[in-house]
């Protein structure tokens, strides 16, 4: 990721570990490709990507709120997702869970702008079967 960040500029922006992923990614697909299960992977421009995995750091949420009801009746929160160096979003939370326990965030945009956030939160403790 070093020498992505050494060569791009675009990619000098990026939190570290996000870089990282970037350049896993790259190497994921290059070895598909040497194993034979896939074509050759093409150089993807920084504009062209579209989702970015934030593994541990690199981000925080800030100015939680209540905002009104949705749907089903349930209040909701709002928050604002800052991801270090780049930008900060403005969320609505459909669910409840503990900040502590985020393993991942993952930023993915779609084509028509939307930007959706999936949090991944680790389970704390195995459960037993019965």
């Amino acid at each position: 990721s070093d020498l992505l960040r050494k060569r791009s500029p675009e990619f000098q922006v990026l939190y570290s570990q996000a870089a990282q992923q970037v350049a896993d990614r790259f190497h994921q697909a290059r070895e598909r490709f040497l194993d034979g299960l896939a074509d050759k992977p093409k150089e993807k421009k920084p504009h062209k990507y579209l989702s970015l995995v934030y593994p541990q750091k690199g981000w925080r949420l800030s100015n939680t709120r209540q905002v009104g009801r949705g749907k089903d009746e349930k209040r909701r929160e709002k928050a604002r997702l800052h991801l270090n160096k780049i930008v900060f979003f403005t969320l609505v939370l459909h669910r409840d869970f503990p900040l502590e326990r985020v393993a991942q965030v993952c930023v993915k945009m779609y084509p028509s702008g939307r930007v959706y956030v999936v949090f991944l939160v680790e389970e704390t403790g195995t459960q037993q079967e019965s």
